[in-house]
Order: structure tokens, then sequence, then C-alpha cells
């Protein structure tokens, strides 16, 4: 199995609350660093994390994952829907970074991730279409698309 298989693998894991997969799939001795902390060092407080996270992240559910993989570490860019603790569905872009031993474990993870429902007015989404759609792009350029 690839890294990338791997690293889809746990986030299918994720996606369906399966603790053991999640456990399983990194070293018993794995560095975690996580967006809402904290910091862990063995494998059974990732899996405990994980269950705290998804009983407060409702329905959690990766989507649109974008993978690279170079050597032994994978990106992982997605999307998280899930319901919060209100109850209501919310969106958040997080970017998990996976690097991996010999044997296809997980031996550090960290999980980056934007703040809840980030909506881009009208003026910034437009500089921001504009900065990632030209190539090298320019300050006049952003500038001129926000005006």
């Amino acid at each position: 199995m690839s890294n990338t298989d791997a690293a889809l693998a746990l986030i299918r894991a994720i996606n369906h609350d399966d603790f053991d997969a999640i456990l399983a799939a990194h070293r018993s001795d794995v560095q975690f660093y996580s967006f809402r902390g904290p910091n862990l060092r063995d494998s059974v407080s990732v899996r405990e994390w994980y269950r705290d996270f998804l009983e407060r992240y409702a329905d959690c559910t990766y989507t649109e994952p974008e993978v690279i993989e170079e050597g032994n570490v994978v990106a992982v860019r997605a999307v998280i829907t899930a319901k919060g603790y209100d109850w209501r569905e919310f969106e958040q872009n997080v970017v998990d970074i996976m690097e991996f031993d010999d044997q296809g474990l997980v031996v550090s993870r960290r999980l980056y991730a934007q703040q809840r429902d980030v909506v881009l007015d009208k003026g910034p989404a437009a500089a921001l279409k504009a900065a990632t759609g030209a190539d090298g792009g320019s300050q006049s350029a952003t500038r001129k698309a926000v005006d």
C-alpha cells in the first residue's frame, strides 16, 4: 500500500468513526499536533482525541480531499463538514500532514485548520481568485481586483 493509500484509509476511518482503525494507522510512539491541541505522543491518546473530536464535530466528514505525496510525507487538503455544539452544519478547511515509516504507519501528524465557516466578501474573493489564477500574480493586480 502506498503512503497516499494509507493516508486515504485513515481519512475513511475518521469519516466512519472507526477508532480501532485510527489506532492501527498510527505507530505507538506517534507525535500528533492539532489545531485543537493538546500535542500527543502515543497512538492510544490519538484514538481518544478522535473519540472526543468526533463527538464534538458530529457527522464529521472529510470532503474534497486533495493529496500530495513526496517521499514518506503525505499532505491532505480537505474540507471538513460537521455539526457543532448547536447542531448547525458548518465547513472548515483543513490540511493534514502525515509522515509515514517503512511499514506504512503514521509516525508524525500535523493537523491545521481555518476558522469555521469563513466566507470571503466579494472584494477579497475576487482578489484571491485573481491572485491564484495568474502565474506569479502581482500586488497591483490584486489591489485592482479588490478595488
